[in-house]
């Protein structure tokens, strides 16, 4: 029986298999094109995660449990609170591992910045991180508590233990030492409520160390690294769908770096979706924008045949590129 995958607009929102989806009124990607292994030039924003075998393949919105139900009791395990132990802030959003031990940290350890404060439970009003030793039971210790921190919702860790914190409220990125010494050296750069971040080391393609930085306002910053003092600021991608507020935050955000082959992955919240930009270290100043004036054909109507011999199905149209 034939299995049929529609993407269905309608107004601002996006049904996708049997799941309302929020996003821009459409998504036209202009700019940065990278090489494809046959040679030709393509956009490399693309939709990740498709179907593969029809109905039942995704863990939501087909009536299917969640991957968790899968796993053994005796697999999971609980570590401890991420409440910091003097402020009482939670609700942590930003998480990271650390890479060597420095100062107050151990290798190995999960770093964890809370998005709500502890007096009031108030989101987008957490000001600490804090630190866990991955065994169970174990207990956080703090590590930084400062206004400059104020929304932490993304946290990166560079080489030496210094851990660069996304701070949506108070407008900052922040980089915490890792004996908690909360310092600025990215104060002069222009944020639009950081919202995600990832860090590529100087060991990976683009020869340089970097900071990927996602806004609330839908734009995304480069900034390379000597150490921990930055060379360059550059905003290299613009117009994902942004809205909301604390609780409710469309933006781009879970960006995630990958060195073997110098692309960055992107969670675009408000279509459920996550993009990619190969050799991401080469992307010039805006050199990608996303525009909202028309709905692109990002997936047509496609029909799976199972056979012994499957066909594969067609490649999902992307939008047209601007030259």
């Amino acid at each position: 029986m034939d299995v049929e995958q529609r993407l269905l607009v309608h107004r601002n929102d996006v049904e996708f298999h049997g799941r309302r989806v929020h996003r821009c009124p459409g998504h036209k990607w202009h700019g940065h094109r990278g090489t494809d292994r046959f040679g030709q030039r393509r956009l490399h924003a693309e939709l990740l995660g498709r179907r593969r075998h029809g109905i039942g393949d995704y863990p939501y919105g087909d009536g299917k449990s969640s991957i968790l139900s899968t796993l053994s009791p005796s697999g999971i395990t609980t570590i401890g609170l991420t409440l910091d132990p003097i402020e009482h802030g939670g609700n942590p959003y930003g998480l990271t591992i650390a890479p060597t031990t420095a100062g107050l940290i151990t290798a190995g350890d999960l770093i964890v910045c809370n998005f709500n404060d502890g007096a009031t439970n108030t989101q987008g009003l957490g000001t600490t991180i804090v630190g866990l030793h991955p065994t169970a039971g174990a207990t956080p210790y703090r590590i930084a508590d400062s206004p400059l921190l104020q929304g932490c919702n993304s946290l990166t860790m560079l080489s030496d233990d210094s851990i660069s914190a996304a701070a949506y409220s108070a407008n900052q990125n922040p980089l915490i030492a890792p004996n908690g010494t909360v310092n600025t050296p990215f104060s002069a750069d222009t944020f639009a409520r950081p919202w995600g971040q990832a860090y590529a080391s100087a060991s990976g393609q683009s020869g340089s160390a970097a900071l990927y930085i996602s806004n609330a306002d839908g734009s995304i910053d480069r900034i390379t690294l000597s150490g921990d003092a930055q060379n360059t600021f550059t905003q290299i991608a613009s117009g994902f769908c942004a809205s909301g507020a604390p609780g409710g935050i469309y933006a781009p955000a879970g960006l995630t770096y990958d060195a073997s082959n110098d692309t960055l992955y992107i969670v675009d919240t408000s279509s459920y979706s996550v993009v990619a930009f190969a050799n991401v270290s080469s992307i010039g100043a805006d050199g990608i924008v996303v525009q909202d004036n028309a709905v692109p054909r990002l997936l047509r109507r496609r029909r799976y045949r199972p056979s012994a011999a499957p066909q594969r199905p067609r490649r999902a149209q992307l939008p047209t590129v601007a030259r």
